[in-house]
């Protein structure tokens, strides 16, 4: 049988069912837009089809969920390698996130005229591990070593990849600097893309929307994503809520990981009637969420991890792209973006006091000058494309394919 061929074979570690990755979905999108060819080799977790095209893209899905186990390490990874160059011709592997690196790493050896791209999201694999309470010691103990594991094995396949990407500046010039020197680095930033039509949140969830109309002529606080204890932040504008007007509202868009803690906390402050809790739903949908809110937060202080301090989370551009003035720490690359559109303020990222004495500060602020702050927010969604962030790469790899 014929080999299918494409440009550019996209591994991804998770099904991609219904475009569930924004990144992913934007880099199909933008190399496409740039001429080329492209398929995603997923996963099939549990009924997903083998094949399928989502949005025009072919979607195979030949990884099974056996991948995640350590025992993939004997035999299968090899085995489904060999698979994809049977089934496959390509001139590019383009690896999403460290799990996938180590099969495209395979199929390069395999073929070692193919180029490698890694994507790396995280900087390799710098955040914590959680664990449900009354994990037994020999769970957590085996996870950690798989960690531990996984980070040499994508370190090793890390200095094989012919070009790098991550999700902004800063990591991407340690990466450099830790890796070969002619490895290039590319900040590809995530920066979001929203729908022109405002989608019908009321026909999708009627509930929803009866709780924002109740709230809507008010000065409210919005924040994306999910929420962890002691890690987003989160805890200073809780406390910050008790300064604010009584009617300003907390929005929160994702789900909770908190195992509770933040809506205790809310009661503990007296603020739990001020907070609106929606648990994560469809991304287009925040565009329908977003005009009950004027100012975006992105609270994320500064940790031990360096993924986090360097942070630059999908929340932070979807605030952008939705025109929120924004409150933010001043963490590096957050700072480097207010202080290009000036389209917000900042807070202390390191003093968990201070941070929350700032975001009262701020609040006033920016509803002092609120329209001000708009039309600087305004400024930088249409200033920032995700099309703009891949032209770079795509310079650099058209010039290695010789391609023009």
């Amino acid at each position: 049988m014929a080999k299918k061929y494409y440009d550019i074979l996209v591994l991804l570690d998770n099904t991609f069912k219904n475009a569930n990755d924004p990144r992913v979905f934007r880099t199909l999108q933008a190399l496409q837009f740039h001429g080329f060819s492209v398929a995603l080799i997923g996963m099939q977790l549990n009924e997903e089809p083998l094949f399928e095209e989502i949005h025009g893209f072919p979607v195979y899905r030949p990884i099974q969920a056996m991948y995640y186990s350590p025992k993939s390490m004997f035999g299968y990874r090899n085995k489904l390698a060999d698979q994809l160059n049977a089934d496959f011709d390509y001139k590019v592997v383009y690896c999403n996130d460290f799990r996938v690196l180590d099969l495209g790493d395979r199929m390069k050896r395999l073929k070692k005229s193919a180029i490698l791209v890694y994507d790396s999201h995280e900087f390799l694999q710098d955040y914590h591990l959680e664990f449900i309470a009354g994990e037994s010691f020999f769970t957590q103990w085996k996870a950690n070593f798989w960690r531990n594991w996984e980070k040499r094995i994508e370190l090793k396949n890390a200095k094989q990849v012919d070009f790098i990407l991550t999700v902004n500046f800063s990591l991407s010039a340690m990466l450099s600097y830790i890796l070969k020197p002619e490895i290039p680095a590319f900040p590809v930033r995530n920066i979001a893309e929203f729908p022109e039509q405002m989608p019908d949140l009321e026909a999708y969830k009627p509930e929803i929307k009866k709780a924002l109309e109740q709230i809507k002529s008010f000065d409210n606080l919005i924040i994306f994503g999910d929420y962890h204890k002691r890690l987003n932040g989160l805890e200073t504008v809780y406390h910050a809520m008790q300064s604010l007007p009584e009617t300003t509202h907390l929005i929160h868009v994702g789900n909770d990981k908190s195992y509770g803690y933040f809506k205790r906390l809310a009661e503990k402050l007296g603020v739990l009637h001020r907070m609106i809790y929606i648990d994560r739903l469809p991304h287009q949908y925040l565009k329908s969420i977003a005009p009950y809110a004027k100012i975006g937060l992105i609270p994320t202080m500064h940790f031990k991890y360096l993924t986090l301090y360097y942070s630059l989370p999908n929340k932070f551009f979807d605030s952008i792209k939705l025109e929120l003035p924004l409150i933010c720490t001043n963490l590096p690359e957050h700072k480097m973006i207010i202080d290009q559109f000036q389209n917000g303020l900042m807070t202390d990222g390191i003093d968990w006091e201070r941070s929350t004495a700032d975001t009262i500060k701020a609040f006033q602020e920016i509803m002092n000058n609120f329209t001000a702050y708009k039309e600087k927010a305004m400024k930088a969604n249409a200033s920032l494309t995700y099309l703009k962030e891949y032209e770079a790469f795509v310079m650099a790899l058209k010039k290695k394919m010789n391609v023009s």
